[in-house]
């Protein structure tokens, strides 16, 4: 059944109205295209592109209001719909030692939970920011924070979009909810310290998440790898 977000002009399939292959209903899928086809074409222009509001509103002879506002509808819709099922975060430690045990199996690395780096997007300056975008590179930039696993050959669990260039990796991860929310009391269920197969005599080891020398700095460096 398709039903109508009711904070948005977006348009849903639901889980009942698919087939047994699991791919939405033929009649669904119509009514769904005729709703959203000329949305997602908005959208898709907007992100490869990479014109301005201004200049595909006018190409569109829409306002730019009715513009940014189609782009930030459709974003959010994609998100919400498909997030949890593409990109999902481990809810308990049972979840989190079961990555590590695929870590592990893959690169013979026990207690890895995943792998984080920074990648710097350009940009061109927003008015009058600055420098906060003015990067170690010379260039303007926001940065991607992004934590992997290695199912599916490196499926994304984590990101944050919003650091400014300047930042460091340590001070955006930091900064960041996945940061925050290592610290005590550990709101992630992180596990707890444990013993490694064939290696006991070492004691309990934390469990850590593979990264760089720019994120040794960090405030909880018992859960970052220096390699």
């Amino acid at each position: 059944m398709i039903h109508k977000d009711p904070e948005s002009r977006i348009w849903l399939v639901d889980s009942d109205s698919r087939n047994e292959d699991g791919m939405p209903a033929p009649d669904e899928v119509g009514k769904s295209i005729l709703i959203n086809l000329k949305d997602m074409a908005d959208l898709n222009l907007f992100l490869a592109s990479g014109e301005t509001y201004t200049s595909l509103a006018t190409q569109y002879r829409v306002g730019v209001t009715t513009f940014s506002r189609i782009v930030t509808e459709v974003c959010e819709a994609i998100w919400v719909t498909l997030q949890e099922h593409f990109m999902s975060f481990p809810k308990s430690a049972v979840e989190w030692e079961e990555k590590a045990v695929s870590y592990q199996q893959r690169w013979d690395y026990p207690h890895c939970v995943g792998a984080i780096d920074g990648k710097h997007v350009v940009i061109e300056a927003p008015a009058n920011s600055g420098s906060l975008y003015y990067n170690y590179k010379h260039s303007f930039s926001m940065v991607l924070l992004a934590m992997v696993d290695v199912d599916y050959n490196y499926k994304f669990v984590y990101i944050d979009i919003d650091a400014y260039g300047k930042q460091p990796d340590d001070g955006i991860f930091a900064a960041s909810s996945l940061g925050r929310a290592l610290t005590p009391p550990n709101s992630l269920k992180f596990p707890q310290d444990a013993l490694v197969p064939n290696a006991e005599e070492l004691g309990s080891l934390p469990y850590v998440v593979d990264a760089d020398e720019a994120f040794f700095y960090s405030d909880i460096p018992r859960k970052i790898f220096k390699l």
